[in-house]
């Protein structure tokens, strides 16, 4: 029996990949364009209430605790939601005036500064003004301990930016959080 290379962890990345190979196999068989994006936690107003940003300043400002998985040992390429807009546009505009081509192309649009989750919880509570009833659990069977985005010759060649640091998009969050509460 062969053993698998590049083993992964978690099914979210392995359903991710999954669709990159079919798309690979249509474009082959049927000339079909694909552009996939990979999107490194996004984050921003209006933003997921299931993702860690919305919960946690949920429950800090709740006085509800917190879990911290792997005991806060995580890493993740926090990316402000103008961010990714932006070099969305950047997609979009340069296929815009190609003409009609094979196009089978995957970019990774996330900020390749990785953040660590406690420095995170920190400034969430920062902007919170209040301190976090953090539990600190083990890490979750599947769950990947740093995300790092990686930015592409195809994303260099259109200049890909990420203009907002993880402090700056916190407090941003936080503004638009406690307004509309």
């Amino acid at each position: 029996m062969n053993k698998i290379k590049n083993k992964m962890i978690s099914v979210y990345a392995v359903s991710k990949k999954t669709l990159e190979n079919i798309s690979d196999v249509y474009n082959q068989i049927y000339n079909l364009n694909f552009i996939g994006m990979r999107f490194f936690t996004v984050y921003g107003p209006y933003g997921r209430p299931d993702m860690a940003v919305y919960k946690f300043f949920e429950k800090i400002n709740k006085n509800q605790q917190i879990q911290i998985y792997n005991y806060g040992n995580h890493f993740r390429s926090y990316t402000y939601i103008t961010d990714v807009i932006s070099n969305i546009d950047k997609i979009v505009l340069s296929l815009k005036n190609k003409k009609k081509q094979n196009i089978n192309v995957v970019y990774n649009i996330g900020n390749p500064k990785t953040v660590g989750l406690k420095y995170f919880v920190k400034l969430i509570e920062k902007y919170s003004n209040k301190k976090a009833k953090i539990k600190y659990v083990p890490k979750q069977i599947g769950d990947v301990l740093n995300t790092k985005a990686k930015i592409l010759n195809d994303e260099k060649k259109l200049k890909f930016d990420f203009k907002v640091n993880i402090e700056d998009g916190l407090k941003h969050f936080s503004k638009w959080f406690f307004n509309e509460k």
